[in-house]
């Protein structure tokens, strides 16, 4: 509702944004007066960057990794200190290897994925 009283549903998912571009559009829509309690930003926010959030997987922090992964801060960190060993991603199959890292949660991401 807080969205949708200024932009139709396409406006979510026509320009592909990774998490800051995501950040810097709820700020300009709090600062055009978009308002919503603290609850409903958070709730919000977490379902824009684990469901529909571009993921840059070579250059994604820990923390937007746990946001649009949906995962837990060790498992972020997980991803972050594989590719930092073994180097950058360049394929799907290669994010599946990071122990611990549903193949699931990959797949289901496949085409937000970025490398």
């Amino acid at each position: 509702m807080v969205c949708s009283a200024c932009h139709s549903p396409d406006y979510i998912t026509e320009t592909p944004r990774n998490p800051k571009g995501w950040s810097d559009v709820f700020e300009m829509m709090q600062a055009y007066g978009a308002t919503a309690t603290d609850a409903e930003w958070m709730q919000i926010k977490s379902y824009i960057l684990g469901q529909i959030a571009q993921i840059e997987i070579n250059k994604s922090t820990a923390d937007d990794l746990q946001n649009t992964f949906e995962v837990d801060a060790p498992l972020a960190k997980a991803i972050v200190d594989y590719r930092m060993a073994n180097g950058n991603f360049k394929m799907i199959d290669d994010v599946k290897k990071v122990p611990g890292l549903d193949a699931k949660k990959v797949d289901y991401r496949k085409n937000r994925l970025e490398f």
